[in-house]
């Protein structure tokens, strides 16, 4: 998953890069794309039961995170609690 998330941050190929492209509202190729103050926020995340996971990548902050959980609870406050450190440029 770190390698993908990689790849997502970087951008470098371009059928990743136009993934992330808002298609209709917020939301690109399979991913949630959101402008935030001077970086974008895409997301992707799913859940089966028993499973939960959250992908978030921040390109222009060269940074993300990757949630996997083994419970189907919900993430709310787990996922905003991981993208806040994330975003931190001063670590």
């Amino acid at each position: 998953m770190i390698t993908y998330l990689t790849q997502q941050i970087a951008e470098n190929d371009a059928a990743v890069k136009l993934s992330h492209q808002p298609t209709a509202n917020v939301i690109g190729l399979g991913w949630g794309v959101a402008a935030r103050k001077g970086y974008r926020d895409i997301q992707h995340n799913g859940s089966t039961m028993g499973f939960a996971a959250n992908l978030s990548a921040f390109p222009e902050l060269g940074s993300g995170c990757v949630i996997l959980v083994n419970n189907r609870i919900n993430m709310n406050q787990l996922i905003l609690g991981i993208q806040q450190i994330a975003r931190r440029t001063d670590l």
